[in-house]
């Protein structure tokens, strides 16, 4: 006779698989109550912005993406701002250019960061891709978590005000209010949640009931329309494959930005990160203790120890901006 099952094992093997189901589920909402606590936490900190120079957009969907967010945009006179929040635990920090968590480098985080400020920035015709800039901002009291991963910026929620108003001017006040009414006109509808009766699928045989023909068939047309991220890679892509000789700036620049990690981006000056200047662009030009726009290149004295408010590719381009030599550096 062949071995049978003790009494009651296939209950209690249902049982089982139904309570590790029930352990995954509670593993993963407390992890999307924990994300949210960040994104409260940080957006707290961003309502502490003047509103007469600070537009803050909370919780929008990411463009091109059905199911992933931006947690915040914040347009200001430095630019515009894409924030990730990060409720994260343990040991973070910025070693060299590479972000590390507890030891261990997050490079897709940093690219997921760098890629969403690229499809924000495909939504606003006013601002460049220059003006928009990627943030990590991690919930926790750190004042010395701080620096660049690649970048994209890395801070805390108790340095990110410090960050963002100590960042170069760029916007005039025009622009601040041309990019928001773009970004509120092209994201509104994204961050509007859709009610269940809207989303489920209709029953067979007719459309969901109290829905109207209209929005059926504006449903049908927008699934034939190509999410706005695969477009602009399919056409990076291409791009890159077969016509190398024909970059525009904004590509060039893009591909130097998110893959070198450098910003050559065919202009005679960039905006410093803290106070330096990068590789492409090393002259430092600041202004001194008399009000009067003077520059530093690298190799004189003072260079390490001053902090640009304008980083130029040679000396005649700070020249030309109305800049003059550091005498004896």
């Amino acid at each position: 006779m062949s071995e049978q099952a003790p009494a009651g094992w296939s209950a209690g093997e249902r049982a089982r698989r139904q309570r590790e189901r029930a352990d995954r589920l509670a593993d993963s909402a407390a992890r999307w109550e924990k994300g949210a606590e960040g994104e409260a936490a940080t957006a707290a900190v961003l309502a502490q912005l003047p509103p007469d120079q600070w537009t803050v957009f909370h919780d929008l969907r990411w463009p091109g993406r059905k199911f992933a967010n931006v947690d915040h945009i914040v347009v200001g006179p430095p630019g515009v701002f894409v924030i990730d929040s990060k409720n994260w635990s343990g040991s973070i920090r910025v070693d060299g250019d590479v972000l590390r968590v507890n030891g261990r480098a997050r490079d897709r985080d940093v690219a997921a960061a760098a890629e969403a400020a690229i499809a924000v920035s495909q939504l606003a015709p006013t601002v460049t891709p220059q003006q928009v800039l990627p943030v990590l901002c991690f919930v926790r009291d750190d004042d010395m978590l701080a620096g660049w991963a690649r970048d994209v910026m890395i801070c805390s929620t108790s340095n990110l005000l410090t960050m963002l108003r100590t960042r170069p001017a760029a916007l005039s006040d025009e622009e601040r209010q041309s990019i928001g009414l773009e970004l509120d006109g092209s994201m509104r509808s994204m961050a509007e949640p859709a009610s269940y009766a809207a989303t489920r699928l209709p029953p067979r045989g007719g459309r969901a009931a109290g829905r109207p023909a209209s929005t059926t068939r504006r449903r049908r047309s927008r699934k034939k329309q190509a999410p706005v991220g695969q477009l602009v890679v399919a056409a990076l892509a291409l791009t890159f494959a077969f016509v190398p000789a024909v970059r525009e700036p904004a590509t060039e620049w893009l591909v130097s930005r998110f893959v070198t990690g450098t910003a050559t981006t065919g202009e005679s000056e960039t905006a410093p990160r803290a106070g330096e200047c990068p590789t492409n662009a090393p002259v430092k030009g600041f202004t001194n203790a008399r009000g009067k726009q003077v520059y530093l290149a690298p190799g004189a004295r003072r260079y390490a120890a001053v902090d640009a408010d304008r980083c130029f590719v040679d000396a005649a381009a700070a020249t030309k901006a109305g800049f003059v030599a550091v005498r004896g550096g």
